[in-house]
């Protein structure tokens, strides 16, 4: 392709994030006006979050940590399985908090890392509730790759993601053995992504909120020229808002952004950036209640360090004692498990039928950016259709962020 394809397709990212016009979350009416951007760029304006029903599978026991597993349906035909971990031995009333985990897609909620930051916490009073994601770990067959109904039927992967994950945020509120007054959220790498969102959602119910892994701002993201998962796609967003309009939504209360100097994804000059900006949202008798942590690692937690200085932000918030780490908590179960245990049941759904039942719309299946987004408008089309599939796929990538439309609205 003609580089001067490249360079008109980035002046584009450039232009949209410069004609946004998006107030600061300074005060209730903006961060009002930020929510209902999130809802919008989400595609979830007119969606309410699912009414979860939960029910308890099993319980076992440690020295350490109680942990649950409970089978939740979130729509009809959507289930999926979580794990609740509880301090051993405490009754409650408890703090809580919603961890959503990242692209471990055959992981889930048993990922290593993920199991051993919700013991931490869990030993030390708090409860977690770690729940698979649509598409992940034993829930693999729901889908949300290589999927783009939700984005034809008006809607959004990530979109419907965050529907859901507010059900479950309700569903455990809701459970007599929490503090209402002290429940928050967490997510890491995709998880990271979508805490940034349920933060804008429910600032006004939350306590705290950490996103580590992944706060770089959308016009990164916009410009990067590799494959994106489609639950990375936000229609029009750049004109929208940016992350730390959603973050911000928050202030005062607790907020820990983190990502490690060596990460690949995430350069470290933009934690930086967004940490400094960040920080002016705070007033300056509440600058403790905002936190930037660049670990010396990579994009996952590895070292106690990074255990700690997170877990300890998330104890510290909820109101419980801080502890000292000298080894990473061990993993208590198997990170693939083999099977889903009960199998799911025969009328389980995938997220674009799903997207189609919330829209009342029918579209085709949709396995390819192009069948579902139209190229840049800088690129004519008998140039595109001579562009590679590679290329096609990241020009039209890019132009998502920047323009909200869809290719059978055209």
């Amino acid at each position: 392709m003609d580089i001067n394809y490249f360079e008109k397709v980035e002046r584009a990212v450039w232009q949209a994030s410069m004609e946004r016009i998006c107030p600061l979350p300074s005060d209730i009416a903006g961060k009002e006006e930020i929510r209902n951007r999130v809802k919008r760029v989400l595609g979830i304006g007119k969606l309410l979050p699912p009414e979860v029903e939960m029910t308890r599978l099993a319980v076992q026991n440690f020295e350490d940590v109680t942990v649950e597993t409970w089978r939740f349906r979130s729509w009809e035909g959507m289930y999926g399985d979580a794990s609740l971990w509880l301090p051993a031995g405490i009754s409650g009333p408890l703090p809580a908090v919603l961890f959503h985990h990242g692209h471990a897609m055959e992981e889930g909620r048993f990922c290593n890392s993920y199991q051993s930051m919700a013991r931490l916490l869990s030993a030390n009073g708090m409860a977690v509730l770690v729940f698979d994601v649509t598409g992940c770990g034993g829930r693999a067959s729901f889908g949300h790759r290589a999927d783009f109904r939700p984005f034809l039927c008006g809607t959004t992967v990530c979109g419907l993601m965050c529907l859901e994950a507010m059900g479950l945020f309700r569903a455990l509120c809701s459970d007599p053995r929490i503090d209402p007054a002290r429940y928050g959220i967490m997510g890491h790498s995709g998880g990271g992504q979508n805490t940034i969102f349920l933060t804008a959602l429910l600032w006004d119910k939350l306590a705290f909120s950490i996103s580590s892994g992944f706060v770089c701002g959308f016009e990164f993201g916009a410009r990067k020229e590799r494959h994106l998962c489609e639950c990375n796609l936000f229609p029009g967003i750049l004109r929208e808002f940016e992350m730390y309009h959603a973050l911000g939504c928050i202030s005062p209360k607790p907020l820990m952004i983190s990502s490690g100097y060596g990460d690949p994804m995430i350069p470290r000059d933009y934690a930086l950036a967004y940490g400094h900006r960040l920080a002016s949202l705070w007033p300056a008798d509440r600058k403790d209640a905002f936190s930037a942590y660049l670990w010396e690692g990579g994009h996952s937690w590895r070292a106690p360090e990074e255990f700690s200085v997170v877990g300890n932000f998330a104890l510290r918030a909820a109101g419980l004692p801080e502890i000292r780490l000298d080894k990473v908590p061990a993993p208590l179960f198997p990170e693939i498990p083999e099977v889903t245990q009960p199998p799911f049941p025969a009328d389980a759904i995938n997220i674009g039928i799903l997207a189609q039942r919330l829209t009342g719309k029918t579209v085709p299946e949709t396995t390819l950016i192009t069948d579902a987004f139209p190229p840049p408008p800088c690129i004519p089309p008998e140039e595109f259709c001579k562009l590679d599939a590679e290329t096609q796929e990241f020009v039209t990538q890019s132009n998502v962020f920047v323009s909200g439309k869809i290719k059978s609205a055209d």
